[in-house]
């Protein structure tokens, strides 16, 4: 089911983006090696994103969120540099809380491909 990533408008300026590729390769005779991609998805993206400074009940919506994926469901998000919205699933989050009354939430997304 999708959901949509909470309070997107709080998340931190600078999100942070890895894209690693997945190949199959043969070693052959002389140093030669034949390479490929493995599958038509053959690159896996994760960013880390932050809600920094945010309010307590602000925390309370974006971790009940994390929580109700699950690691399972899928949220819509747009990453910056992109042009579509794409499906990302969280693979973990770190929480706390910083000065004053304000809190944050680090969270690891990755790249879902579905079907669905």
């Amino acid at each position: 089911m999708a959901l949509v990533l909470p309070l997107q408008s709080e998340l931190s300026a600078q999100p942070e983006g890895e894209t690693a590729f997945r190949t199959i390769s043969v070693q052959y005779g002389n140093g030669y090696e034949q390479r490929a991609k493995d599958g038509i998805n053959s690159s896996k993206t994760t960013w880390g994103v932050t809600w920094a400074a945010i309010t307590l009940a602000q925390y309370t919506t974006v971790v009940a969120a994390l929580e109700a994926a699950g690691g399972v469901d899928y949220f819509l998000w747009k990453a910056p540099g992109d042009t579509t919205t794409k499906k990302w699933k969280v693979l973990s989050y770190i929480r706390g809380h910083s000065d004053g009354e304000w809190y944050y939430v680090n969270a690891s997304l990755e790249q879902v491909y579905d079907l669905t």
